[in-house]
């Protein structure tokens, strides 16, 4: 796999990731939301904590010894490396592994993407452009990482929740959503319709909170970007999703 994919981790794991999010190709996400599937779960894989670290032959050849990435077939996909001292650190851009992703869903997901911006080498890789006919959404993402999580809302009591990656700090969050606009979500109390709260277990995590009342169909966009105006971009949304989710 050397000179093939080997030198590409991110953008392998980018699109292993992206293909959980969407059963779509970014090219085609937005034009063809409707069909993008349930969002599926999955496990990071792993081959070693060893990463640069290693002294393996290949095939028992003593002329072939490997010492960098993972040492195994010049398959370097391990996320995570320890340093001499012990110490963990990720030998990948972080906004690909600590991604925005929906928790739990208050009824049925009818689509989700996720743009994470993560780089590749000097590379930034996107994949899900907004497109030109949705001028507003564009403008207030402009280059920044953006999600999209349309649902159909049971009614029930309980919020929709996304995990907020850490380069989405509630304060610098902007959330575009059938329930309003909102740039620092509040800090969650049972009442705002769009809120933060901390995620249980360990401190640090985030989780943004989406309230519905109602069954019908909610969408929300959310990112760090900062540019044009929420308001034209939730009209926007709003006639997306209205033609784009016709059932």
């Amino acid at each position: 796999m050397e000179g093939n994919t080997s030198d590409k981790k991110s953008t392998v794991l980018k699109a292993m990731h992206q293909a959980l999010d969407s059963r779509l190709p970014g090219a085609r996400w937005w034009q063809s939301a409707a069909g993008s599937g349930p969002v599926l779960s999955g496990s990071q894989w792993h081959w070693d904590t060893n990463y640069d670290r290693h002294r393996e032959l290949m095939n028992d050849n003593p002329a072939k010894v490997k010492t960098d990435g993972d040492a195994m077939n010049d398959e370097h996909f391990s996320a995570v490396r320890l340093d001499d001292a012990g110490a963990a650190a990720l030998t990948v851009d972080d906004r690909l592994v600590d991604r925005l992703f929906p928790r739990a869903v208050a009824g049925a997901t009818a689509a989700f993407t996720y743009e994470d911006r993560a780089r590749d080498g000097g590379t930034t890789l996107t994949w899900n452009q907004v497109p030109a006919g949705l001028p507003a959404v564009r403008a207030l993402v402009g280059a920044a990482p953006y999600g999209v999580l349309v649902w159909r809302s049971n009614g029930g009591a309980a919020p929709t929740e996304l995990h907020l990656p850490a380069s989405f700090p509630p304060g610098a969050t902007t959330v575009v959503s059938s329930l309003g606009t909102t740039t620092a979500p509040p800090p969650h109390t049972g009442a705002e319709p769009i809120s933060a709260a901390p995620e249980p277990g360990p401190a640090g995590p985030r989780r943004l909170l989406l309230s519905t009342s109602d069954t019908g169909l909610h969408f929300a966009l959310v990112t760090t970007g900062t540019g044009g105006s929420p308001e034209a971009a939730r009209a926007e949304l709003a006639a997306w999703a209205a033609t784009t989710f016709t059932s």
